[in-house]
């Protein structure tokens, strides 16, 4: 089995200011992993870990905001991503 990698998803909205509360996705993936949705706290941050491979991650906002990144998740360690939303 694979070693993971910790990630840290900072959510963002267009002025910089935090998301919080913002719905963390992962919806795509190469490498066979079950749907994912998690809660920011209020500082729109999502910590989570992943197995090497691809991915997507999306952020939802109950404004209507949403955006996302993609990822190359390679063997253990820690990263950190920004997903800015728009939009709403």
């Amino acid at each position: 089995m694979s070693a993971e990698k910790s990630i840290t998803v900072r959510v963002r909205r267009n002025d910089g200011q935090p998301a919080g509360r913002a719905i963390v996705s992962v919806p795509r993936s190469t490498t066979p992993f079950p749907e994912l949705a998690l809660v920011a706290d209020l500082n729109g941050v999502v910590r989570l870990s992943l197995p090497s491979g691809h991915y997507t991650i999306e952020a939802f906002t109950d404004g209507g905001e949403r955006g996302s990144a993609d990822i190359a998740v390679e063997n253990g360690g820690h990263t950190t991503i920004k997903v800015q939303v728009t939009g709403g």
